[in-house]
């Protein structure tokens, strides 16, 4: 398999890891394959987002000292390109919000070293997100795009709702949590990590699954975009950031075809 990594008994290959993400999403949520915890899987795959994220921003600074050795490039996805920040963000999301698909989190039996890891990972996603804008921004179409509002914050959105739609969905399957535990999870956090987030938020939550275009795959599916250098602007024209609640639940057409597999589930 191009560009992968054998883990004890788990197989992650970087061509495949928006796959990867979404087949951990459905074990978590929807018919469970195991009953054991792979803490240290999920720590090899912060590893694998923290040498991405560290490669990325020696690039972009040559004078920055990498704090963790460097495993091989192909080990790494590559920010530069669209594939590769679509893996990073999607895994990115992931291990964001994988502690609230953890039994063991709801009934605060969570480790405090494996809590105390998964947020480390989370500021780093978040320092990469303003380092990625101020140095490279967007192409949707023929203009030019805000990365945060266009991809970061709206990539966070969507798979906050869809793990809470998805739960609702499956929670005859897995009773170790329920979707009203993980629905309050996901909104506190979305409220002290990313309040801006939030109405949109509790809007798409309270929406039909049918009025939400984004719920037929787990995937990205738009707006298209290229990757620019140079930083977008951080002002429009009335002189402010472009606010996620200005954009439709359908913005741009899917990059991926839908998937009907055990893997990835849709709604």
């Amino acid at each position: 398999m191009h560009h992968s990594i054998t883990y004890e008994r788990h197989f992650y290959a970087i061509s495949t890891i928006r796959d990867t993400c979404w087949a951990i999403v459905h074990c978590n949520i929807g018919l469970r394959v195991t009953n054991t915890r792979n803490p240290r899987t999920t720590q090899f795959l912060r590893r694998m987002l923290v040498w991405s994220l560290q490669e990325y921003e020696w690039v972009v600074n040559p004078s920055s000292d990498p704090k963790i050795s460097r495993p091989a490039s192909e080990h790494r996805m590559d920010l530069r390109s669209v594939d590769g920040l679509l893996g990073v963000v999607t895994l990115g999301n992931l291990l964001e919000f994988l502690s609230y698909l953890d039994s063991h989190y709801h009934t605060g039996n969570m480790p405090q070293a494996e809590q105390a890891e998964a947020d480390c990972t989370r500021l780093a996603f978040t320092r990469f997100k303003g380092l990625f804008c101020a140095s490279q921004h967007l192409i949707v179409g023929t203009r030019k795009a805000d990365p945060m509002t266009e991809l970061f914050d709206l990539s966070t959105l969507r798979f906050a709702v869809t793990l809470v739609k998805y739960k609702e969905k499956k929670a005859a399957l897995n009773n170790s949590f329920t979707p009203l535990q993980l629905k309050q999870c996901i909104t506190k956090h979305i409220s002290e990590f990313h309040p801006r987030l939030l109405p949109r938020f509790e809007h798409d939550v309270q929406s039909c699954s049918v009025d939400l275009p984004y719920l037929r795959s787990f995937d990205w599916i738009g707006p298209k975009f290229t990757i620019a250098e140079g930083p977008y602007p951080a002002t429009t024209e009335k002189g402010r950031r472009t606010d996620i609640s200005s954009f439709g639940p359908d913005l741009g057409v899917r990059t991926r075809k839908r998937c009907d597999s055990p893997g990835k589930p849709h709604l």
